[in-house]
């Protein structure tokens, strides 16, 4: 069994194993950039430095680095006041600082388009449409486009907005779709979504690639990875990650620095690729010395020989934080959505752990969109496929849809 046989999404173009880069905000602290200014137009204004970090990252080792972008949606750049005719230039420029230094290695270096949160929460579980965050990304995306080879979509602490990311940036693109959130200690996300739900979501959206990065450090990151390894392997997703170096340690002069020095690091990260997680790179606190420790253990893995039993996702719906297996004869069940009087009835009479709908038509769509609150177990849909799809777009979880 080789990697690309079982984690089949993995671009062909792309070696294996992958190394990302490290930690650049925190590389770029430690170069001059002063707390709590605009990342992104301060790195404008000082390309030297990105380029400088990413060379560090280059040399010791990356495969890809990743684009000055994390704060490039027009809601995290209009809060701090770049106008909104500004934003596609300035998206563009800052990605073509590291096209500019990926092209002047002396080996092929990718470049990954930088997707960070905008900041906001989707409804029905915050007050920003859906369409609003979409668009945001997508114009994001497309400014950056020719300047990247794929896409992360990273620190996501919301599955909502990381599924939205991942549907706004293949409407511009046609480039590969990498996706890491990051963990609060008790292993879910800061939304409370659990990491399978996330990878069976975001999985159905269309990642090729899909983990963890920032975090606690890379035991929280090990652990959370550990069960996703036979699943990953089913829906042919490979397994990223990308961890903070340790706790952060606030230092009585004001500074920052974090609990684990590299061989310490390198010990987890070993476990973690033991695992066949073989796309590993830094955040927070990582310098090339992480990266330079990673990329020494990749040199001793063997992507030809994989031994994982995939465990079958296909027909496993969710939530956030709620699984159910769907059986094949659901839709012979299935409620019409134009009968549901009361939709918290309706949830209050599901006897089994999920619900099956069918949906006729937009109006059918439209009424379980706007239910979305009631109907708070994974769901499984059958009926006409374009009033599925259009519930499957927004819903915070995957759907199973049975025709």
């Amino acid at each position: 069994m080789s990697f690309r046989s079982t984690f089949y999404r993995w671009p062909k173009d792309f070696p294996i194993p992958f190394i990302l880069d490290g930690g650049t905000g925190t590389s770029l602290q430690a170069r001059g950039m002063p707390s709590g200014v605009c990342t992104e137009t301060w790195v404008d204004t000082h390309p030297e430095m990105i380029r400088d970090v990413q060379r560090e990252f280059i040399s010791a080792g990356s495969d890809a680095v990743n684009s000055p972008n994390f704060g490039g949606s027009s809601f995290s750049l209009s809060r701090h006041g770049v106008k909104p005719g500004e934003i596609p230039a300035l998206n563009a420029r800052l990605a073509g600082y590291s096209r500019a230094e990926a092209d002047g290695s002396d080996r092929r270096v990718y470049v990954s388009g930088d997707i960070g949160p905008c900041g906001r929460f989707l409804e029905p579980y915050g007050d920003t449409p859906f369409g609003d965050v979409f668009d945001s990304f997508a114009q994001q995306a497309e400014a950056m486009d020719e300047y990247v080879d794929f896409w992360l979509v990273e620190t996501q602490i919301s599955l909502a907005e990381a599924r939205c990311a991942v549907l706004a940036v293949k409407s511009v693109s046609q480039k590969p779709v990498f996706v890491t959130m990051t963990l609060a200690d008790n292993g879910r996300t800061m939304s409370g979504e659990t990491p399978l739900c996330c990878l069976l979501a975001l999985a159905d959206a269309g990642a090729v690639a899909f983990g963890f990065n920032c975090s606690e450090g890379p035991e929280i990151i090990y652990n959370s990875l550990k069960p996703l390894v036979p699943y990953a392997a089913s829906l042919g997703v490979a397994l990223i990650a990308k961890p903070n170096a340790g706790r952060p340690i606030e230092n009585p002069d004001g500074t920052r620095t974090f609990s684990m020095d590299p061989d310490t690091y390198a010990g987890w990260m070993k476990k973690i690729m033991d695992l066949g997680v073989y796309v590993c790179g830094g955040c927070c606190g990582t310098d090339g010395r992480y990266i330079s420790k990673i990329k020494e253990l990749s040199e001793q893995l063997d992507p030809e020989a994989l031994e994982i039993v995939p465990e079958n996702a296909e027909n496993i719906a969710c939530t956030g934080s709620m699984t159910a297996e769907i059986p094949d004869d659901a839709a012979d069940t299935a409620a019409d959505v134009g009968s549901i009087d009361d939709f918290d009835d309706f949830a209050d009479s599901v006897e089994e752990d999920y619900a099956a709908l069918r949906v006729e038509n937009m109006d059918d769509a439209e009424n379980v969109i706007e239910n979305l609150m009631s109907l708070t177990m994974p769901l499984c849909l059958t009926g006409d496929k374009a009033a599925a799809d259009a519930v499957r777009r927004v819903y915070n979880g995957k759907i199973v849809y049975l025709g």
